[in-house]
Protein backbone atom coordinates (compact mmCIF):
# COMPACT_ATOMS: atom_id res chain seq x y z
CA UNK A 1 0.00 0.00 0.00
CA UNK A 2 2.82 2.39 0.86
CA UNK A 3 4.47 1.75 -2.50
CA UNK A 4 1.23 2.49 -4.34
CA UNK A 5 0.38 5.75 -2.58
CA UNK A 6 3.96 6.98 -2.88
CA UNK A 7 3.89 6.24 -6.60
CA UNK A 8 0.62 8.13 -6.96
CA UNK A 9 1.99 11.06 -4.95
CA UNK A 10 5.18 11.21 -6.99
CA UNK A 11 3.32 11.16 -10.29
CA UNK A 12 1.04 13.97 -9.07
CA UNK A 13 3.92 16.28 -8.09
CA UNK A 14 4.11 19.69 -9.65
CA UNK A 15 6.87 20.86 -11.94
CA UNK A 16 10.35 21.03 -10.45
CA UNK A 17 10.64 23.94 -8.06
CA UNK A 18 13.19 26.66 -7.91
CA UNK A 19 15.55 26.35 -4.99
CA UNK A 20 15.82 24.26 -1.89
CA UNK A 21 13.23 26.26 0.12
CA UNK A 22 10.49 25.67 -2.42
CA UNK A 23 11.50 22.02 -2.77
CA UNK A 24 11.35 21.38 0.97
CA UNK A 25 8.10 23.30 1.25
CA UNK A 26 6.65 21.11 -1.52
CA UNK A 27 7.93 18.01 0.28
CA UNK A 28 6.12 19.06 3.46
CA UNK A 29 2.90 19.80 1.59
CA UNK A 30 3.10 16.48 -0.22
CA UNK A 31 3.64 14.51 3.01
CA UNK A 32 0.84 16.40 4.77
CA UNK A 33 -1.67 15.92 1.95
CA UNK A 34 -0.74 12.28 1.40
CA UNK A 35 -1.14 11.67 5.13
CA UNK A 36 -4.48 13.45 5.28
CA UNK A 37 -5.75 11.60 2.21
CA UNK A 38 -4.58 8.21 3.53
CA UNK A 39 -5.11 8.37 7.29
CA UNK A 40 -3.20 5.12 7.80
CA UNK A 41 -0.06 6.40 6.06
CA UNK A 42 1.68 8.26 8.93
CA UNK A 43 1.58 5.30 11.31
CA UNK A 44 2.38 2.81 8.57
CA UNK A 45 5.38 4.77 7.35
CA UNK A 46 6.72 5.14 10.89
CA UNK A 47 6.32 1.47 11.80
CA UNK A 48 7.29 0.22 8.33
CA UNK A 49 9.71 2.71 6.76
CA UNK A 50 8.96 3.03 3.05
CA UNK A 51 12.00 1.15 1.80
CA UNK A 52 10.25 0.44 -1.47
CA UNK A 53 11.21 1.50 -4.99
CA UNK A 54 9.01 4.60 -4.83
CA UNK A 55 10.08 5.35 -1.27
CA UNK A 56 13.76 5.14 -2.14
CA UNK A 57 13.20 7.22 -5.31
CA UNK A 58 11.45 9.86 -3.22
CA UNK A 59 14.29 9.93 -0.71
CA UNK A 60 16.86 10.18 -3.52
CA UNK A 61 14.97 13.12 -4.98
CA UNK A 62 14.71 14.81 -1.58
CA UNK A 63 18.42 14.40 -0.87
CA UNK A 64 19.25 15.83 -4.30
CA UNK A 65 17.58 19.10 -3.30
CA UNK A 66 20.95 20.19 -1.94
CA UNK A 67 23.10 19.18 -4.92
CA UNK A 68 24.11 22.83 -5.38
CA UNK A 69 25.66 22.85 -1.91
CA UNK A 70 28.77 21.23 -0.56
CA UNK A 71 27.01 19.24 2.18
CA UNK A 72 27.71 15.82 3.59
CA UNK A 73 24.93 13.26 3.33
CA UNK A 74 24.06 13.36 7.04
CA UNK A 75 23.48 17.12 6.93
CA UNK A 76 21.28 16.69 3.87
CA UNK A 77 19.35 13.97 5.68
CA UNK A 78 18.92 16.18 8.76
CA UNK A 79 17.52 19.00 6.65
CA UNK A 80 15.15 16.77 4.69
CA UNK A 81 14.25 14.64 7.70
CA UNK A 82 13.36 17.62 9.87
CA UNK A 83 10.82 18.90 7.36
CA UNK A 84 9.49 15.42 6.57
CA UNK A 85 9.10 14.49 10.24
CA UNK A 86 7.29 17.71 11.12
CA UNK A 87 4.69 17.15 8.41
CA UNK A 88 4.35 13.41 9.04
CA UNK A 89 4.07 13.65 12.82
CA UNK A 90 1.69 16.61 12.66
CA UNK A 91 -0.54 14.50 10.40
CA UNK A 92 -0.28 11.59 12.84
CA UNK A 93 -1.24 13.91 15.71
CA UNK A 94 -4.25 15.05 13.72
CA UNK A 95 -5.35 11.46 13.03
CA UNK A 96 -5.03 10.61 16.74
CA UNK A 97 -7.08 13.68 17.70
CA UNK A 98 -9.79 12.82 15.19
CA UNK A 99 -9.90 9.17 16.23
CA UNK A 100 -10.08 10.13 19.89
CA UNK A 101 -12.94 12.54 19.26
CA UNK A 102 -14.78 9.84 17.30
CA UNK A 103 -14.27 7.29 20.09
CA UNK A 104 -15.51 9.77 22.67
CA UNK A 105 -18.41 10.73 20.46
CA UNK A 106 -17.66 14.46 20.57
CA UNK A 107 -16.41 16.98 18.08
CA UNK A 108 -13.19 18.90 18.56
CA UNK A 109 -15.27 22.03 19.12
CA UNK A 110 -17.22 20.25 21.87
CA UNK A 111 -14.00 19.13 23.56
CA UNK A 112 -12.74 22.73 23.56
CA UNK A 113 -16.10 23.99 24.80
CA UNK A 114 -15.94 21.54 27.70
CA UNK A 115 -12.39 22.61 28.56
CA UNK A 116 -13.15 26.34 28.25
CA UNK A 117 -14.27 26.94 31.87
CA UNK A 118 -11.10 25.38 33.30
CA UNK A 119 -8.90 27.21 30.83
CA UNK A 120 -10.69 30.50 31.56
CA UNK A 121 -10.17 30.00 35.30
CA UNK A 122 -6.48 29.25 34.80
CA UNK A 123 -6.05 32.23 32.48
CA UNK A 124 -7.85 34.54 34.91
CA UNK A 125 -5.58 33.47 37.77
CA UNK A 126 -2.75 35.56 36.35
CA UNK A 127 -0.29 32.71 36.90
CA UNK A 128 -0.14 31.79 33.24
CA UNK A 129 0.00 35.03 31.23
CA UNK A 130 1.56 33.44 28.14
CA UNK A 131 -0.96 30.61 28.09
CA UNK A 132 -3.79 33.11 28.57
CA UNK A 133 -2.51 35.17 25.66
CA UNK A 134 -2.27 32.03 23.51
CA UNK A 135 -5.82 30.96 24.41
CA UNK A 136 -7.07 34.40 23.41
CA UNK A 137 -5.18 34.26 20.12
CA UNK A 138 -6.42 30.74 19.30
CA UNK A 139 -10.01 31.79 19.86
CA UNK A 140 -9.58 34.45 17.14
CA UNK A 141 -7.96 32.17 14.55
CA UNK A 142 -9.51 31.82 11.14
CA UNK A 143 -11.32 28.47 11.23
CA UNK A 144 -10.90 28.02 7.45
CA UNK A 145 -7.81 25.90 8.13
CA UNK A 146 -9.78 23.14 9.79
CA UNK A 147 -7.21 20.40 9.26
CA UNK A 148 -4.16 22.40 10.34
CA UNK A 149 -2.16 22.60 7.10
CA UNK A 150 -1.36 26.30 7.56
CA UNK A 151 -0.12 25.65 11.12
CA UNK A 152 2.14 22.86 9.84
CA UNK A 153 3.48 25.00 7.01
CA UNK A 154 4.23 27.81 9.47
CA UNK A 155 6.34 25.31 11.42
CA UNK A 156 8.06 24.27 8.21
CA UNK A 157 8.97 27.91 7.57
CA UNK A 158 10.72 28.00 10.96
CA UNK A 159 12.76 24.95 10.00
CA UNK A 160 13.56 26.46 6.60
CA UNK A 161 14.78 29.63 8.29
CA UNK A 162 17.07 27.51 10.46
CA UNK A 163 18.40 25.64 7.44
CA UNK A 164 19.10 28.94 5.72
CA UNK A 165 21.12 30.15 8.71
CA UNK A 166 23.01 26.85 8.82
CA UNK A 167 23.79 27.00 5.10
CA UNK A 168 25.11 30.55 5.49
CA UNK A 169 27.22 29.56 8.49
CA UNK A 170 28.64 26.59 6.62
CA UNK A 171 29.31 28.67 3.54
CA UNK A 172 28.07 25.61 1.71
CA UNK A 173 26.97 27.17 -1.57
CA UNK A 174 28.88 26.25 -4.70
Amino acid sequence: MIETVLGDAMSAQDLPSTGWRDSLRELAQSVWRLSRQHRWYPEASITHPPLTPNGVAGLEHALSIFDDYDLDIMTRMQFVGSVHHLALHAALDRVIEEDSARRLGITEEEAYRRAAPVMARLAASGQYPHVAEFIGAVSKLDQADGDGERWVLAGVELILDGIEVRLARLGAGR
